[in-house]
């Protein structure tokens, strides 16, 4: 386990030394430079980079949020509601407990067939409608829909792919590898 720190500042301002790292992230001209004054390459060359960091942040964050939890519930004060609060530096992380109202459905059916219950006894029947693409084709096929109206009524979306170039790859894989490096979480 980590040092332990004393809720009390056991640390120089640790918490405000985390945030000025962020002071890296957030500076250069590529950070604060309007978007429609960056060349192409500009633009390509910071969304790869921006979106590989944060793949890495993701990856960190989700690890510090799970030794949190756990550092909370170890080291925190329980409050009578099953909170956790760990507070450092007048900073208070809170591990709330939360129950939804509605149990899961997979444990719950589980839990009706070993009563010998029906699901009905617990579970409404809904009729849902669901558009069915064979129809709507035949439709448009016979006539009896105009098929410019249809297409206008179809959703297009677009999606931002890129394939990066070998010389990049290899610098992606190598941050990759970093990542996959990252301490674990325990």
């Amino acid at each position: 386990m980590a040092e332990k720190k004393d809720g009390n500042g056991g640390g120089d301002g640790i918490i405000q030394q985390g945030l000025s790292g962020l002071a890296g992230l957030t500076s250069g001209d590529l950070m604060n430079k309007q978007i429609s004054e960056m060349t192409t390459d500009q633009v390509a060359s910071t969304w790869v980079g921006l979106t590989k960091a944060t793949e890495m942040m993701t990856a960190r964050l989700e690890g510090l949020r799970v030794a949190l939890f756990e550092r909370a519930t170890a080291e925190g004060r329980e409050t009578s509601n099953g909170h956790h609060i760990l507070e450092i530096e007048g900073t208070e992380f809170i591990r709330e407990r939360a129950q939804r109202k509605l149990p899961d459905e997979k444990t719950l059916k589980v839990l009706l067939e070993e009563a010998k219950l029906g699901v009905l006894e617990a579970f409404d029947e809904v009729t849902k409608l669901q558009m069915n693409p064979t129809k709507v084709d035949h439709l448009v096929e016979t006539g009896r829909l105009p098929e410019d109206q249809v297409d206008e009524a179809r959703k297009i979306s677009y999606r931002l792919k890129f394939k990066p170039s070998p010389e990049l790859q290899l610098q992606l894989d190598e941050i990759s590898s970093r990542i996959k490096s990252l301490p674990p979480t325990d």
